[in-house]
């Protein structure tokens, strides 16, 4: 099995456990002990990337807060996602990020909320 098919066919359980899909609740708190209510969570996507659309629509059908990063995903962290990050941190959550971008956003992203805390899963 080569990487992409490998990341392809496992990218469901990845999003379902960053998510708290119902199936994956029992897995994931298993191996943290942490509860449901302890993470937030919003997916991130570029509209002109297929993988982003798809994301966008399977967080639409499970009910994930989706925002789109058009242009600059610095300028979308310090106008949003920061303030977001910092309510869920304030609500004693912390935040989880799902995301399908291009690589050096994917790579702004991570900088930028590695500080916070957030976690970040690429797809």
């Amino acid at each position: 099995m080569d990487r992409r098919t490998f990341l392809c066919e496992t990218g469901g359980a990845l999003f379902a456990v960053a998510c708290d899909v119902a199936p994956a609740r029992g897995v994931r708190g298993a191996f943290t002990g942490e509860s449901a209510s302890a993470y937030s969570c919003i997916a991130l996507f570029d509209p002109a990337l297929a993988q982003g659309r798809a994301l966008a629509h399977y967080a639409a059908r499970k009910g994930i807060e989706a925002w789109p990063a058009d242009d600059d995903i610095g300028m979308l962290w310090h106008a949003r996602l920061a303030r977001y990050a910092e309510r869920a941190e304030c609500a004693g959550a912390r935040t989880r990020m799902i995301a399908a971008l291009r690589p050096s956003d994917q790579f702004v992203l991570a900088r930028l909320a590695a500080p916070s805390g957030a976690v970040v899963l690429m797809c």
